[in-house]
């Protein structure tokens, strides 16, 4: 949106921006996905202390399960909905001290579903009146997640997350998919907005492979 700080969307969209940014220089690396969570809800909090924050928070959509939210934030009646991921390429690097021993995460194909899978139950939280707006953040250092594939018609062609494309309408898994590798997302999914794919730099840590991590927001509920 453009309406400018007086919009609560807008708002958030801007406390949780500075937090990333202020993040990365105190944690340019996390152990893990709920390590990531952890520390941006204590930097968010460190920024503002107006907000009250809820982490795993299950919410409720009429006719629907519970969805349980990453980080909940709310201000003055007003609620916003962040969705985490963090998806790992092998990394054993010390920073300031400490060790990480990150491993390779399999099957990016599923990953780029859940993301969007995120993205769309933002959406859905959005049009229901339960949350005024969202963030889908996905933190990497796998470069195939940002990288347009060489490979001729992947089965995940659809949820491609490459820097650069645009996403929007309905998603599905390519027809050769068999159903064993999709048991359980098998669902189309369908965005209602338009989200034009960037990935930023997060953080640089010194590794001879896989110590360029980089950033991608999906922000949900801002003018499209």
């Amino acid at each position: 949106m453009t309406g400018g700080e007086c919009n609560p969307v807008v708002g958030f969209g801007t406390l949780i921006r500075t937090a990333l940014a202020e993040l990365a220089a105190r944690r340019p690396v996390f152990h893990s996905e709920a390590d990531f969570q952890h520390e941006l809800a204590v930097q968010i909090a460190r920024l503002d202390r107006g907000v009250e924050l809820r982490l795993e928070r299950p919410v409720r959509v009429p006719g629907a399960r519970p969805i349980n939210l990453d980080i909940l934030l709310r201000r003055g009646g007003v609620q916003y909905a962040l969705e985490l991921k963090y998806i790992t390429a092998r990394l054993e690097v010390s920073v300031g001290g400490e060790e990480f021993m990150l491993r390779s995460q399999s099957a990016q194909d599923l990953r780029r579903y859940d993301i969007l899978k995120d993205v769309m139950r933002i959406e859905t939280l959005i049009e229901a009146g339960v949350v005024a707006g969202g963030m889908s953040i996905t933190i990497s250092n796998d470069r195939g997640m940002w990288s347009e594939t060489r490979k001729i018609g992947p089965i995940d062609a659809a949820f491609r997350l490459h820097h650069g494309r645009t996403l929007t309408g309905s998603l599905t898994w390519g027809s050769h998919a068999a159903p064993g590798t999709v048991r359980g997302r098998e669902a189309a999914l369908v965005l209602g907005g338009t989200y034009a794919l960037e990935w930023s730099v997060y953080s640089q840590v010194n590794a001879p492979r896989n110590g360029d991590f980089r950033m991608l927001i999906a922000e949900v509920g801002a003018e499209q």
